[in-house]
């Protein structure tokens, strides 16, 4: 005689339960978020927070093209956090909780994206990331993730709802989504390729879809293109968005690299006297890191794609490993995380193949995502914070693997729609 489904994952499975179950989630991660940032302190604990709050200081006093520090990082984070301090005055505390608010408000953005397949699995997935140790972590730093994760989710949201009710303007707020994404965490261009197949696609390759996919790329460019300008005129020559790329670039390929260190001592091996010579000598640091980082991957391919598969599996790392130690980043903390990295990536792994076959193309998304990003990522010195972006896709994976073959729930009415083409409007 077959169990009796629970009542509380029957009423996940309807509309109105899963969606007052994901505005609780929700809740529950602004509070642990709150207190996240609290624990953090009134203290910067890393000299990228430094620099971020620092140029954000700058911001707020009106100091908007700023030097030429200001082209070594993405800007979106700290003229994010610039503009804040515009209504709030320079403060650490008001940084922390607007990071808090942002991955709170991620929560709700995730339900939003998964409930169009399974109501179910996008409550389970909002609870999830609502009570996710990396995500929770991060969102408690200055560091530009939580605010890519953020605007990540609202362009694949818009995506979906494009997909569902084809609309030029939706399209268009999706392409925003990805200039301000590309602003904040570059690497997101990298797999835009990937986004406008997979949209291509979701629209049954129809030639209206190419102007569809068109109007995103044009308001991509448009919310890059006011920063290019910028480091055109304080810099004097092109410059897409930071100028920090290509010596990570280099960093991660190079001779001397290597890929399972992230400690600080290996920076003088890497950064050698002949190479900062080299560029006292041509005054192009950008382009004598690009060029050493290239002539590396061309004379020693074998050495490189080994390198690269190595980072590759770093992506997936189920716990951080951090240049700086202190107090927030011990040994328990990253046992935290991995014990909970771990189950997840593992679920999202295993009901990768069955939600591709079952799903459709709305689910397709959230396995290409995360799969295209940690491609683009290894080619880069790589961290697990890095994978934050991603980590609501492969949450949502992992919610759906548990929702389907571990509580036997069916999918809702809303699969449907998400296998066949919207009709063009």
């Amino acid at each position: 005689m077959p169990l009796e489904t629970p009542r509380f994952l029957r009423r996940l499975a309807e509309e109105r339960g899963a969606r007052r179950a994901a505005a609780w989630a929700a809740l529950t991660g602004l509070l642990v978020r709150v207190a996240s940032a609290a624990l953090f302190g009134s203290r910067l604990h890393w000299s990228d927070e430094r620099a971020y709050f620092a140029h954000a200081a700058r911001v707020s006093e009106n100091q908007w093209l700023g030097p030429h520090g200001f082209t070594l990082i993405p800007p979106g984070q700290y003229y994010t956090l610039g503009l804040l301090f515009h209504a709030t005055g320079v403060s650490l505390l008001a940084a922390r909780l607007f990071q808090a608010c942002l991955s709170a408000a991620s929560v709700w953005l995730l339900y939003r994206l998964v409930r169009r397949f399974s109501p179910g699995a996008g409550a389970l997935a909002a609870w999830m990331l609502a009570l996710y140790p990396l995500v929770v972590y991060t969102a408690g730093t200055l560091y530009p993730q939580s605010l890519a994760l953020f605007l990540l989710l609202g362009c694949l949201n818009l995506l979906s709802d494009h997909v569902q009710r084809p609309s030029l303007a939706r399209a268009a707020a999706a392409g925003l989504c990805m200039g301000l994404t590309a602003l904040t965490v570059p690497t997101v261009l990298t797999v835009s390729p990937v986004v406008a197949g997979w949209l291509w696609w979701a629209r049954g390759f129809r030639a209206r879809a190419l102007a569809e996919i068109a109007a995103v790329a044009l308001c991509c460019a448009l919310a890059i293109a006011p920063w290019v300008a910028r480091n055109y005129v304080v810099e004097k020559r092109f410059i897409p968005i930071a100028t920090v790329g290509s010596q990570i670039l280099f960093f991660a390929n190079n001779p001397n690299a290597d890929p399972d260190c992230k400690e600080l001592s290996i920076l003088p091996r890497v950064y050698t006297p002949e190479i900062q010579a080299e560029i006292a000598r041509t005054g192009d640091e950008n382009g004598v890191y690009f060029r050493h980082a290239m002539e590396f991957i061309r004379t020693q391919p074998g050495r490189a794609l080994y390198f690269y598969m190595k980072r590759l599996g770093h992506f997936f790392d189920f716990y951080p490993t951090t240049f700086t130690r202190h107090g927030h980043n011990s040994f328990l903390a990253r046992i935290v995380v991995g014990v909970t990295s771990g189950p997840v990536l593992l679920l999202a792994l295993l009901g990768a193949w069955p939600l591709l076959r079952r799903g459709g193309r709305l689910p397709a998304l959230w396995v290409l995502v995360p799969l295209s990003w940690g491609l683009a990522n290894a080619m880069f010195g790589v961290s697990i914070r890095y994978r934050v972006p991603v980590e609501p896709c492969i949450l949502a994976v992992a919610a759906w693997t548990l929702w389907r073959f571990a509580f036997r729930m069916e999918d809702s009415q809303n699969e449907e729609p998400a296998r066949r083409p919207a009709r063009s409007s």
